[in-house]
């Protein structure tokens, strides 16, 4: 109950005992790449346009493709166009190509956002002077716009990790429960991801595109009627913290249980020594009272300790 109610005021409950064991026998959630990382943190450092198209098409056209993959991207353009998303153009056509990029139709052209080796599959031209390795190498990312099959812009940017999310993901990690992302940026992958949170995550991998659709066909469905174990506030945080507040739950249970038992088995020992020594009687009542209440409360205490951590 303690437990529950700290967690309560940051938006999240688990709704009963037998929901903590079912929680408890969780060994992997899906998850949208993008929920790993803080959207207001991530920043576009560079933007080159290689005046083969107006720039504000440039913009618009791969703001358009950033924001329909639903990658850690969206913010950054979101910033730029002040939330507007009404005026940019409809993507049609939209497909990810593992590790590489999104490609799409807007305006009857065709658009790649993706990696150097993007372009070079699809015959576009990248300059030999664009170093991108040495942007990597500095921490950030790279990315590549073209369009009509004409290189348009590239672009340098940086990722930033939700930091709230690294003891959560520990002890997932720990416990054995896989991550599953579903993801349509090429510059996430499990290294990138584990570089970003500065933590060995070997539990997580990225599902391959047919998955990702499947993912959000059932995600985009919301279901009228079910049974809840637990409910959040639809943050990564609290989505996470509840699944490791049952782990944490399931102990305190035993651990109640066990020190119930100790406690049961103390009472009868104090009773039986009393009754050798012939002292019971002569005992006024509100001192055997006071022992029970201490014990008790002991014992109460040292669960409520455990439920906090």
């Amino acid at each position: 109950r303690w437990t529950n109610k700290s967690f309560n005021k940051i938006g999240g409950m688990i709704s009963s005992q037998s929901a903590v064991s079912e929680l408890c026998r969780t060994n992997a959630i899906i998850l949208d790449s993008k929920d790993l990382f803080d959207q207001n943190l991530c920043e576009m450092q560079g933007f080159k346009n290689f005046k083969n198209v107006r720039l504000d098409d440039a913009m618009l056209y791969a703001a358009a493709m950033a924001i329909r993959a639903g990658g850690p991207l969206t913010g950054v353009f979101d910033k730029m166009f002040v939330n507007r998303r009404d005026i940019l153009p409809t993507v049609k056509s939209f497909s990810y190509e593992e590790r590489l990029g999104v490609s799409g139709w807007i305006n009857n052209q065709k658009v790649l956002l993706g990696t150097r080796d993007m372009m070079i599959n699809h015959n576009i031209y990248v300059p030999d002077d664009i170093e991108d390795a040495k942007y990597i190498v500095d921490g950030h990312e790279t990315i590549y716009l073209a369009i009509a099959n004409t290189l348009a812009a590239f672009m340098v940017v940086d990722y930033v990790a939700n930091m709230k999310l690294v003891p959560y993901l520990k002890k997932l990690r720990d416990g054995g429960v896989t991550i599953l992302l579903r993801n349509c940026d090429p510059n996430v992958t499990e290294h990138m991801i584990s570089q970003c949170f500065r933590l060995r995550l070997d539990n997580i991998r990225l599902l391959n595109s047919a998955s990702g659709r499947v993912f959000e066909k059932y995600r985009s469905r919301p279901k009228l009627n079910s049974r809840v174990a637990a409910i959040h506030d639809g943050t990564m945080y609290t989505f996470m913290r509840s699944l490791c507040l049952a782990d944490t739950l399931r102990h305190v249970f035993k651990v109640s249980n066990t020190l119930m038992l100790i406690g049961m088995l103390m009472c009868f020992a104090i009773v039986f020594i009393l009754a050798l020594l012939k002292v019971m009687a002569d005992l006024p009542t509100i001192f055997i009272l006071l022992i029970q209440l201490m014990m008790a409360g002991m014992f109460v205490g040292i669960t409520k300790l455990i439920g906090s951590k």
